[in-house]
């Protein structure tokens, strides 16, 4: 499995069929079709890897959704791919949710795969990038 998707989508035969896709390509897929509030509340208990948005339908809903998990620490830096159509409505979701990406249909499964990686290697160098603070603050015991 490659890891965990949530996917809110407001038209439910779209819903199904992007979250067959998502399954076929190897990836664990969580669906709310109705609520963005229950979206909300089951992201924030249970993080997944990335957060799938499509704004196709109920556009302001969904950058509600984003923008509402931007403001959490345990989500502020899920990766948050949308599926917006319109070149307009892209400049409104980057200016309410920020670190957003796009895909078509067609790039979902590859561009939720890269945004995950990319996630991972910060959270590596951010480690990374701590330990050394630590151990540069460390004093050395000199030997008598």
């Amino acid at each position: 499995m490659k890891g965990k998707i949530f996917l809110v989508d407001w038209d439910v035969d779209a819903a199904t069929r992007n979250a067959e896709a998502l399954r076929r390509e190897g990836w664990h897929v969580e669906v709310e079709t109705e609520n963005g509030g229950r979206a909300y509340r089951h992201i924030r208990t249970s993080v997944p890897d990335a957060v799938v948005i499509d704004l196709r339908r109920r556009a302001s809903h969904g950058r509600e959704v984003g923008s509402a998990l931007r403001e959490l620490r345990a989500t502020s830096t899920v990766p948050i791919v949308c599926i917006e159509d319109d070149a307009d409505g892209r400049e409104q979701t980057r200016a309410r949710i920020g670190d957003v990406r796009f895909a078509s249909l067609d790039a979902l499964s590859m561009t939720v795969a890269d945004a995950t990686r990319e996630r991972a290697r910060a959270a590596r160098d951010a480690a990374k990038a701590t330990a050394r603070a630590r151990s540069s603050r460390t004093p050395t015991r000199r030997a008598d």
